[in-house]
């Protein structure tokens, strides 16, 4: 640690010799100066208490500037600053403004608590924010709803909040931090695919979490991230997950099964530690059937595959398939999905009358619960996002333009006003534009005055219907 002072001499004589400006600067008035262990320097002018963080690394609780916390009234962050530490300006008596850059959203748990900064921020819904993160909850029973505009969760932000019995967290949340939810007493809980990061020890000791549905855009599982969650009996890890980092999942003494893809490459070694209950299902070959044998846990290999595609979920290898099921709306057990809205079933005997895969081919946009049962009684639960293929459509007088077509199947118009692609095809004059012989992910036409109907068809049979009024 190296620790310079500047004292202002030149300003000193002067209001030492001109006595009639002695009000200009503090006597004792000094810059203090210094560098961090984490790659932060620091600048603390004590006539104004304001201090300035620069670099490129992370502020802790333990600088040195700490023995001035008394004396310091304004925090300004450098832009390349990347993490404030849990703790590091708490009980910061005097600080009363921080300036933080909007790059920074790694806040840890309690960084700024029982300051006048802190209790002067915005409370919204019982939610303390600070611009788009959310830095805290007040205390709170029941059910809550993260605000709609915030893009961070910092660390912390619920944790030890022991009387909270569910959390909806809005698509629109890119991050969620350290320990995030750390003892929280929720049950059940589902992060947006709009989450691209989880930190470590996110659920850690929640005593009473039961399901959990991880988003489908994270690429670790870090460390202690569900350390101690006892009731925890199953978990899906997504597709694109790369790396299960130390004691994600220590100490999770009902957890049964968990499902492992093979995009992971990397399972520390105690990741599973003290799980007694715990069969990883994976496919052969993979990373996650090695790591079973290695470490002697036991393991299930998968003999089906799936792929989501727009409207359409894909199943291939049916042999070992008793049935499946799927609901609309969120269920994790398979009576629930059995009952749920919309909900369909298939017989895997039937389904294989058919061939060695199945399309499950959904009539309508939203959250759908899919069970796939084995002839052994073992089932795989899945939750998929149905989302319709739109194409953009941008128009100038007579000139119609559709974009997003990458996928496109057909484009079908017609002169006239019609209901389905199939009255559209045998109208007289009909067009049909081929996704394959398409150059381009975009199409223009320009036309003669009248009506027109068009259909955008995709590949996952995505229809999107439009009607046009051309004028003369």
């Amino acid at each position: 640690m190296r620790i310079c002072k500047k004292i202002l001499s030149s300003a000193l004589i002067i209001v030492f010799l001109l006595s009639s400006l002695s009000t200009a600067l503090p006597i004792n008035a000094e810059i203090i100066e210094g560098v961090g262990d984490y790659k932060v320097n620091w600048k603390l002018d004590t006539e104004t208490g304001t201090i300035y963080f620069s670099g490129n690394g992370s502020i802790s609780r333990f600088g040195e500037w700490n023995k001035y916390q008394n004396s310091i009234k304004k925090v300004i962050v450098g832009s390349d600053i990347n993490k404030i530490w849990e703790g590091a300006f708490s009980y910061f008596t005097n600080l009363s403004e921080v300036e933080i850059p909007d790059t920074l959203t790694d806040i840890g748990f309690m960084a700024f608590y029982d300051t006048p900064f802190f209790n002067s921020l915005p409370v919204k819904n019982h939610q303390i924010c600070l611009g788009d993160r959310l830095l805290g909850v007040e205390d709170f029973c029941g059910s809550i709803t993260v605000n709609q505009d915030i893009k961070h969760i910092c660390g912390g932000a619920f944790s030890d909040n022991v009387y909270i019995t569910n959390i909806t967290i809005p698509n629109g949340v890119v991050s969620i931090g350290d320990i995030a939810f750390e003892y929280c007493t929720v049950k059940n809980m589902v992060i947006p695919d709009s989450v691209t990061s989880i930190g470590e020890g996110a659920f850690r000791f929640c005593p009473y979490l039961k399901t959990v549905t991880l988003s489908k855009n994270i690429t670790r599982i870090e460390t202690d991230a569900f350390w101690g969650c006892n009731e925890l009996e199953s978990m899906v890890i997504p597709d694109g997950v790369t790396t299960i980092e130390y004691w994600a999942f220590c100490g999770c003494d009902n957890l049964e099964s968990i499902y492992i893809p093979s995009s992971v490459s990397l399972i520390r070694e105690d990741a599973f530690e003290e799980c007694p209950k715990l069969t990883i299902k994976c496919y052969e070959n993979s990373y996650a059937h090695q790591y079973a044998v290695e470490n002697g846990i036991p393991y299930r290999l998968l003999d089906v595959s799936v792929k989501e595609k727009g409207m359409q979920f894909i199943i291939d290898n049916l042999e070992a398939v008793k049935s499946i099921r799927y609901a609309y709306g969120e269920y994790n057990n398979e009576r629930g999905i059995k009952y749920g809205e919309d909900a369909v079933s298939h017989s895997g005997k039937t389904l294989r009358n058919k061939g060695n895969s199945c399309t499950l081919q959904f009539p309508k946009p939203g959250l759908v619960s899919i069970v796939i049962t084995y002839n052994d009684g073992s089932r795989d639960f899945y939750k998929y996002d149905v989302i319709k293929s739109e194409p953009t459509v941008t128009r100038e007088g007579n000139e119609i333009t559709f974009g997003n077509l990458t996928d496109l199947k057909v484009l079908r118009y017609a002169k006239g006003e019609y209901e389905s692609s199939y009255d559209i095809k045998r109208a007289e004059g009909a067009v049909a534009i081929s996704g394959k012989t398409l150059d381009s992910d975009a199409y223009t036409v320009t036309l003669e005055p009248g009506t027109y109907t068009f259909c955008v068809q995709y590949n996952d049979e995505s229809y999107n219907y439009y009607t046009f009024d051309f004028k003369g």
